[in-house]
């Protein structure tokens, strides 16, 4: 849906610029963006197989970026201003971002709440809490809140069933299997 407006609008400030500025001032620069796009991709995604795509991606949204920055405050006056930035906050990565930067940042589980979960959600909350601890290595506070919840966590899972406690261990590949 995102794309879709973005795409509206570009073509509402394609056509509007062109009329009111001149398509070759629009389209030119539109160019001449897309071009900035590219080179600037190129010089910053080193992977080859990944610098193609990004290069055709940055161009694009350049290009697209110069078209909605010469028509928009032409069709909108000062609301221009208000879109564009609607247009950012919106952007689907940043939302994602966002998202996934709140996720990390909620509140650890603290002891009763450790007990009120199944025996699943147990395992997987300690399975996810390993990913976030590699995530925050330099947070020295969200480590130790993370490494306090595991440890309450691991309690509660071993307290449960500690014969199968061992068998958890091993499947988050923290230790090898017992011979028997």
């Amino acid at each position: 849906m995102w794309r879709g407006v973005v795409v509206a609008l570009a073509a509402l400030a394609l056509v509007v610029g062109g009329i009111s500025i001149g398509w070759i001032a629009v389209l030119g620069t539109a160019a001449g963006m897309a071009v900035t796009g590219a080179v600037v991709s190129f010089a910053w995604v080193q992977e080859p197989r990944r610098r193609w795509r990004a290069m055709s991606d940055l161009a694009l949204w350049f290009g697209i970026g110069a078209v909605l920055m010469l028509g928009l405050p032409v069709a909108f006056g000062p609301w221009a201003l208000f879109l564009l930035i609607a247009i950012g906050v919106t952007c689907p990565p940043l939302l994602d971002l966002a998202v996934r930067e709140l996720r990390q940042r909620r509140p650890v589980a603290s002891t009763g709440t450790v007990h009120r979960l199944e025996a699943g959600d147990l395992e997987r909350r300690w399975v996810r809490t390993s990913r976030e601890l590699r995530d925050r290595r330099g947070d020295v506070q969200a480590v130790l809140a993370l490494v306090q919840e595991r440890e309450r966590l691991l309690d509660e899972i071993e307290r449960r069933d500690p014969a199968a406690f061992d068998a958890v261990l091993v499947r988050a590949g923290w230790r090898e299997p017992q011979d028997r």
